[in-house]
């Protein structure tokens, strides 16, 4: 929409300018007449006629400066918004996914207390989106193996929230950083 009412602008700035031209060309052959058949009052009419054609121009063209600047503020104006709009739909789909995740974590005593069960929630929530994975995949993964349950134990030896077994969770903490102090780790998913 900007860039079409840029063009109409354009355009009819060089339609001014080119009206302007032919009626240049038109005032020095009248005032070449003029000036010839020695007409004062004529000449006199003529020079305020100029004068009133060149004020009209100015403010033309101050007010093609005017629209030209209105656009540029306008332009940023949108840019704008929509950056506050992306933000807040970012924000929006964030605190959807936090409920929802919640809202399935909270069917379940998970051996947390309110402010863990919180970090947690925001914890699966940060760190799947983070990893442009679905929040409720993590969520129904954790959910299947251990329904939520800090402290599950598989029969096999699987342990934590999401069933990992401690060889597992050496390798995976090895390739992540994370300092290995044992299965303590695997029942601390927040640490």
């Amino acid at each position: 929409k900007t860039s079409e009412t840029n063009q109409s602008l354009g355009k009819f700035v060089i339609s001014l300018k080119n009206s302007i031209q032919k009626e240049l060309e038109e005032v020095i052959m009248l005032l070449t007449q003029l000036i010839k058949y020695k007409n004062l009052r004529l000449l006199l009419l003529f020079g305020f006629m100029c004068f009133f054609l060149v004020r009209v121009v100015e403010v033309l063209c101050d007010e093609h400066y005017y629209v030209e600047q209105k656009i540029v503020y306008l332009q940023k104006q949108s840019e704008e918004l929509q950056t506050k709009l992306k933000d807040r739909k970012h924000q929006f789909a964030s605190e959807l996914q936090l409920a929802m995740v919640r809202r399935i974590v909270n069917k379940y005593e998970t051996g947390f207390s309110k402010e863990r069960e919180q970090v947690l929630i925001e914890t699966i929530v940060e760190v799947s989106n983070a990893n442009n994975i679905n929040p409720l995949l993590i969520t129904a993964i954790i959910e299947t193996e251990s329904h939520f349950s800090n402290y599950a134990r598989s029969y096999m030896g699987a342990r934590g929230l999401m069933q990992v077994m401690p060889a597992t969770g050496r390798e995976i903490a090895q390739k992540l950083g994370i300092r290995w102090e044992g299965v303590r780790n695997l029942y601390e998913p927040i640490s």
